[in-house]
This record gives structure tokens, C-alpha cells and sequence, in this order.
């Protein structure tokens, strides 16, 4: 997940954005970059009809450290357009569900706590705390939460500009079992 300079731009632009951008250990792209592949429905089918119109990726340490033992934290700016708008005006809830699956196995790719074995989404469960308008750019974030085996325990936010939390989950992802040759 590449970021250009001009979203980097466009992001650091907004001071509530630049703020989390100055924190240490911030890794714009993520740590392992290589690790994630491309997801048509984000990457491209979202990118449509003023979906998705600018993004960027980074990760760090969820306490802002730079130490490399710290809880991986993933978080994703996302400047939305008409085109995931459901009710008038409202950014659909769908639309928020994928992207906070999305989100959390970015973060888990990203920050290689699957030990790049790849993963799989057992189960997301979203609450709507707040009605988010749109178009708007949003915060996104992952972390890690806990891990039980190959069971890995994310929880995600979106919260808007004002700093309000608008979307929370909890989602369990699984590391798939080590190829045999």
C-alpha cells in the first residue's frame, strides 16, 4: 500500500492528521509493505464514482513508541466521497464494516504479526455509535488487542475530525497453519 505525495500532502494538510503523523515510530506504508496484497474491492471498485478518493496507510507502536515489541497499531486516513453514501448524506454502514476488515488485516500484513503466513477473518462485530456524514475524511484505527494461538483479537475505531468515535469493532482474524512441503 503505496502512499503518493501528494495524499501525504493533502493529509498532513489537516492538522488533526499531521498531529498523529509527527508521533514517533509512525511507518508510513507499514513495516512490511511487500507482505500485502492488493484488494480489487478497496484498491479499485471503492476508488469509483467518489468512493474512496484519497488514502493512506501507516503503523507504529500503539503506545506512539518506537520500540519493535510494542502492540502494532495500524491507522488509515480516508478522504470519502458521494460514493459510499447511503442514506442521504450518511456514510453507509456496509461501507464502514469493509473498510474496518479491511483495516484490521492491513494491520495485521502490515506489521507482520501473522509471521507473513497470511490470515483469515473469523468474525467482525461493528456498533454504530455515531451517525458520520459524509463526504469527509475519516480516522481509522487497528490494534492488537490479544492473541490465543494462531486467534489474533483486533479492535478498530473511525472517528471523524471532531475526534468523536463513530465506529467501533471487535474483529478475530486467524493465522493460517505453516504450509507443508
Amino acid at each position: 500500500m503505496s502512499t503518493s505525495q501528494e495524499d501525504l500532502d493533502y493529509f498532513r494538510a489537516i492538522p488533526q492528521c499531521a498531529k498523529l503523523l509527527d508521533q514517533p515510530g509512525v511507518h508510513i506504508g507499514g513495516k512490511n509493505p511487500a507482505t500485502l496484497t492488493r484488494n480489487p474491492l478497496i484498491d479499485e471498485t471503492l476508488r469509483l464514482n467518489e468512493g474512496i478518493i484519497r488514502t493512506m496507510y501507516y503503523s507504529q507502536a500503539e503506545d506512539g513508541s518506537t520500540a519493535a515489541d510494542g502492540p502494532p497499531m495500524g491507522v488509515q486516513f480516508l478522504q470519502l466521497g458521494k460514493g459510499v453514501i447511503g442514506q442521504p448524506g450518511m456514510i453507509h454502514g456496509a461501507f464502514q464494516s469493509a473498510l474496518i476488515d479491511n483495516l484490521t488485516g492491513t494491520m495485521i500484513a502490515m506489521t507482520g504479526i501473522d509471521q507473513g503466513r497470511g490470515m483469515l477473518t473469523l468474525g467482525l462485530n461493528i456498533s454504530f455509535k455515531k451517525l458520520l456524514f459524509g463526504p469527509t475524511v475519516v480516522i481509522a484505527k487497528a490494534w492488537l488487542d490479544r492473541m490465543e494461538g494462531r486467534k489474533m483479537f483486533i479492535r478498530a475505531s473511525v472517528e471523524d475530525l471532531e475526534g468523536d468515535v463513530c465506529t467501533t469493532a471487535e474483529a478475530l482474524w486467524i493465522i493460517r497453519r505453516e504450509q507443508k512441503l
